[in-house]
């Protein structure tokens, strides 16, 4: 075997054992609404996860661009009390980056004072919005 077959068959080897992206957003969206159920939050909150990455047709991306359907949108938007909302962009792991449209719409995210979080998992997701929360704010969003 070449050394560039090796190459790739570790490349493949090490992104099979990263799970995929929309098996970490589901996974975040049911741990959100189990700890929803257990009243792990202190107050209501609403996640939603923006379908963004929908592959559809030439002619209907136009007219979704045209209502306003945006690249690089984070994938969940979490709305809580007194106006305050938060974006998560999730990735399969590290070495995942995220591109120039995700990287425009974080910098938007800052200058509007809006947190925004790339997270690796669900459990990093919610941890990031338990520091933020608790060191901003007296009205904490976890109990």
């Amino acid at each position: 075997m070449g050394p560039h077959a090796k190459k790739t068959h570790n490349i493949t080897t090490s992104i099979s054992h990263s799970p995929l992206e929309k098996h970490i957003c589901q996974q975040f969206y049911r741990e959100i609404q189990q700890l929803k159920a257990l009243n792990y939050f202190s107050c209501n909150i609403f996640p939603f996860h923006i379908a963004n990455e929908q592959y559809t047709s030439v002619g209907y991306t136009r007219t979704l661009k045209s209502m306003g359907l945006t690249a690089g949108v984070a994938d969940y938007c979490i709305l809580m009390p007194y106006g305050k909302v938060a974006f998560i962009e999730f990735k399969r792991n590290e070495r995942c980056k995220i591109s120039t449209a995700q990287k425009e719409f974080a910098t938007i995210c800052s200058e509007l004072g809006i947190p925004y979080y790339v997270a690796y998992n669900s459990q990093q997701a919610i941890d990031c919005y338990y520091s933020t929360n608790s060191k901003d704010s007296k009205d904490t969003l976890w109990t």
